[in-house]
């Protein structure tokens, strides 16, 4: 976030760093902590955005749906029930199914 706000937000600062900002989501999406989840979530929400969505016209696109696709999965996150809708609108994922209840075998 410091080097985007050093740089004036500008798209060109998220681009040359895209790489590692992808990693870097990808480490927090698939940890543990709900907030650091959460802040993932919230950051891909901003790289929807960046530059009028310009950076959803680039390759790294399906990257970065697949990122949201997986931070829209069951799992427990603070304000889940805010996030994720925005999430499903700006990178078209679709709502998490349901778990199946397991089966109890006689």
């Amino acid at each position: 976030e410091g080097a985007f706000d050093e740089a004036c937000g500008s798209a060109g600062a998220v681009v040359a760093h895209l790489p590692e900002l992808l990693a870097l989501l990808r480490l927090l999406i698939d940890g543990t902590s709900w907030a650091l989840r959460r802040a993932a979530a919230f950051s891909l929400l901003e790289l929807s955005t960046v530059s009028h969505g310009a950076l959803m016209r680039r390759p790294e696109a399906a990257e970065l749906t697949r990122l949201a696709a997986l931070v829209s999965d069951g799992r427990k996150m603070r304000e889940r029930s805010v996030i994720v809708p925005k999430l499903q609108a700006a990178f078209g994922v679709p709502p998490a199914s349901p778990p199946e209840p397991a089966h109890a075998d006689a």
